[in-house]
């Protein structure tokens, strides 16, 4: 029988009302998207068949695709896609709007880079070099865009030249099209007459203009947005949808399923909008804040020999947080690497240590393509790893050739340097340097400390990089458990390792109304809502007379564990 609360989005789904769903964490979102999603199934899955018509869901992450696709069935009247999937599929037979915006897509950012270059007066420095090779770069693509005469096509990494463009053009293009052709609003409403986003907080500004701006006022689209907006955590994406101002239901969700109610009681101290109550089978733990004011602790034997005793959890699990990835990085063995991406001037220097989507250092991008072949090659996925090799390979003398290059490769991967592994991977053709890193080992003159450092570093520190990204390591960032949960999550806090955050200004409030107040409180929210029964805190660097207050207030004044003075 369903609940009120999947009553409240049945009478939007049946009335055509668009809605809002605002979950706290562990209240069952993902089980009322479900559920919203098999009533429209049973209600109006013969008219949407009669009419060739699907409800989309869109998702954030494949994970979540998988698991929504699978909980549905994988029914064909659901189209379950993440965004960049959902807006290829709208926008690919428009092949020429496509061409027109691809073409203004590249002008944009031959003038925006024009602007930069304008605004540095020495010309003799790295950064002027190397933005005027990125001009001189993207006015040879759209020359060669305007010779070619084939489709628009998408794929995993841009080339303007040959049509192909990847997740950053599509975002912006899609936008571009959907709000200046308006006969594609129809084709979309005809289509998919009920969108609905998960985690809503997660989505791009472009996506919601898209949807809200674009489609919502034009269209009959049903809009249903599930998600929380405390529980972003990535400065790209909305956060908050003001539902006031887009006429959408508002329907609140209170229950929390997941937590004790100890920890239920911290979330409820957080926040002051969603107040929560715990559903479902009874449970009960300890949350613990340690004050220790010592960034040389060895957290790995506190855990052991005091938070497992004082939690009285004994052999059991628990999942460690750490609240920055310089910390995670001197657990896993590569702080070197982290260090030097930090001091860099890359605008996305942190991309390195985050996926391997990053767009804007050379390095970065070479680095996650050779794992990934060899990740390919060490799981037997050969046809796959072919695709990413350029080296011909026409018969069986090729194929031991390269069988040999791959093994020669793995073995200097542990042993040897970066700029070894670089040399070896372009000479044999496992993977072709891009033209950006070709000029940096070519001209002295790009050759700076930075250069010099990362071409040093031995190669296997970027390899314990990779598993700790793929998540092969026993400790991770906060970044990626949300949506997960742990029967008992520690969490190890030093404000000096990154300036993005500053747990002690928020618990003081001296950050108030700042983007890292928010930002912090948002990710505070969330490694605190991962926590089954128990949770723990173990503070390293210095808190002041007011944040001691504030986290004794959310924890208990039994439970603030005072250690700063030895």
């Amino acid at each position: 029988m369903a609940s009120q609360i999947e009553e409240k989005v049945f009478n939007c789904i049946d009335k055509n009302r668009s809605f809002k769903i605002e979950a706290g964490a562990g209240s069952g979102k993902t089980w009322t998207l479900i559920q919203s999603l098999l009533y429209i199934i049973k209600t109006k899955g013969e008219a949407f068949k009669n009419n060739m018509q699907q409800v989309a869901c869109i998702t954030y992450t494949n994970v979540a695709k998988n698991e929504i696709s699978s909980r549905i069935q994988s029914s064909k009247l659901v189209k379950v896609s993440t965004i960049h999937e959902f807006l290829w599929d709208i926008i690919k037979p428009f092949q020429h709007e496509l061409r027109i915006e691809l073409k203004n897509y590249i002008c944009e950012k031959i003038e925006l880079k024009q602007k930069e270059l304008s605004s540095i007066k020495n010309h003799n420095t790295k950064k002027y070099i190397g933005l005027q090779e990125t001009v001189e770069r993207y006015v040879i693509s759209l020359k060669s865009f305007e010779e070619y005469k084939g489709n628009i096509n998408y794929c995993d990494k841009p080339k303007w030249r040959k049509g192909e463009i990847s997740h950053d053009e599509l975002l912006d293009i899609a936008n571009s099209i959907i709000k200046k052709y308006h006969n594609i609003h129809k084709i979309i409403n005809d289509v998919y007459p009920i969108i609905f986003v998960d985690e809503y907080q997660d989505t791009s500004p472009k996506v919601k203009e898209i949807l809200l701006d674009y489609l919502k006022p034009n269209t009959s689209i049903l809009l249903g947005f599930f998600g929380d907006y405390i529980q972003q955590i990535y400065d790209s994406s909305i956060g908050r949808i003001d539902g006031a101002q887009y006429d959408l239901e508002l329907i609140v969700k209170t229950e929390n399923y997941r937590s004790s109610t100890e920890v239920i009681n911290i979330l409820n101290k957080i926040r002051s909008d969603i107040t929560q109550s715990q559903s479902g089978i009874e449970k009960h733990g300890k949350c613990l804040f340690y004050y220790l004011n010592n960034e040389d602790l060895n957290t790995e034997d506190f855990i052991q020999n005091r938070v497992k005793l004082d939690l009285s959890i004994g052999d059991s699990n628990i999942k460690k947080l750490y609240l920055t990835t310089k910390s995670i990085a001197i657990k896993n063995g590569y702080v070197e690497l982290h260090d030097l991406y930090e001091k860099t001037d890359f605008k996305n220097k942190d991309q390195l240590l985050k996926n391997k989507d990053n767009r804007d250092c050379p390095f970065a991008n070479y680095l996650f393509d050779i794992e990934e072949i060899i990740v390919l090659y060490n799981e037997k996925r050969i046809q796959s790893m072919l695709k990413k090799v350029p080296r011909s390979i026409n018969n069986f003398n090729d194929k031991t050739k390269m069988r040999e290059s791959l093994e020669q490769l793995i073995i200097k991967m542990e042993h040897e340097t970066i700029g070894d592994v670089f040399k070896f991977v372009n000479d044999n053709q496992i993977q072709v340097m891009s033209d950006k890193l070709i000029s940096y080992f070519n001209k002295s003159e790009l050759q700076d400390e930075f250069f010099n450092e990362i071409i040093n570093l031995k190669y296997s520190q970027f390899r314990r990089l990779y598993n700790t990204v793929k998540e092969s390591s026993p400790f991770s960032t906060n970044h990626g458990t949300k949506g997960a949960e742990y029967d008992n999550v520690v969490c190890v806090i030093n404000d000096n390792d990154w300036n993005k955050y500053n747990v002690n200004k928020y618990l003081d409030k001296s950050d108030f109304e700042t983007s890292r107040y928010d930002r912090t409180e948002h990710l505070f929210y969330v490694i605190c809502s991962r926590a089954k029964y128990n949770l723990a805190i173990v503070f390293l660097s210095i808190l002041t007379d007011e944040a001691i207050k504030r986290a004794k207030y959310l924890f208990g004044e039994s439970n603030f564990v005072d250690l700063s003075n030895g």
